[in-house]
């Protein structure tokens, strides 16, 4: 669970304080890989100085489509307290997991893509670096416990206003289940991987990319395959 606390107003954005909460990790048995390596500062995925995030929707704002002085690009900018509402991408992060030469893959319970298949992955969350979400959600999604390797590749999503990291994993102990966004998880060969029935491109791309460099241990990330 993530709590945010906002304090501001309209008129001026404030500091704000950010406290994640993970007592669904911390009471599982995925808790302690989620050693110091892959967070920031102290075991909750965050540092406790304060944070510099977004604040709550504004009710004031009349928005009006123009270029902000020294921008370059049209923005919605707020006609009655001059806020600017910037677009940003998300930040996705996924896992290819393997054990035994298998690869874990997760049937989506979840649109879009509801009932296809995908390496654990979803969007990283405030106050956890790319490594802690990619953990996170191997757990969420198919309860597994992982060590992440290296990063595997960083895919553009543009169209989708995404960036993707994915990194390669293992499994700590060969065990996992359907988390709520699985219908069903199940480890593939190579050879048995249902590409057809893969939900994205980018699934696609990662396990490609991962057999790629299978037995490897130096390798640069990977980025979108050419067209």
């Amino acid at each position: 669970m993530v709590s945010f606390f906002w304090y501001g107003s309209c008129q001026r954005t404030k500091l704000i304080r950010v406290r994640i909460t993970l007592n669904a990790l911390r009471q599982s048995a995925c808790w302690p890989a989620l050693d110091k390596r892959h967070l920031c500062n102290d075991s909750y995925g965050m540092s406790q100085s304060q944070l510099r995030l977004p604040g709550p929707p504004r009710t004031c704002c009349q928005f009006t489509r123009a270029v902000p002085d020294g921008d370059s690009v049209v923005r919605d900018i707020c006609s009655v307290c001059g806020h600017i509402h910037y677009v940003n991408p998300r930040i996705v992060v996924s896992a290819i997991c393997s054990w035994g030469g298998r690869i874990l893959l997760c049937r989506r319970a979840i649109e879009p893509r509801r009932g296809f298949w995908t390496p654990p992955g979803g969007f990283l969350e405030a106050g956890e670096t790319a490594e802690a979400g990619a953990l996170r959600e191997a757990l969420e999604e198919a309860e597994a416990r992982i060590a992440i390797d290296r990063l595997l590749a960083v895919y553009d999503v543009v169209h989708a206003g995404q960036v993707q990291l994915v990194y390669r994993a293992q499994l700590l102990d060969g065990l996992f289940n359907p988390g709520p966004e699985s219908l069903e998880t199940k480890l593939f060969g190579w050879d048995d991987i249902p590409w057809a029935e893969l939900a994205f491109p980018t699934s696609k791309w990662a396990l490609t990319h991962a057999r790629l460099v299978e037995g490897e241990t130096e390798f640069a990330p990977f980025r979108n395959p050419s067209v």
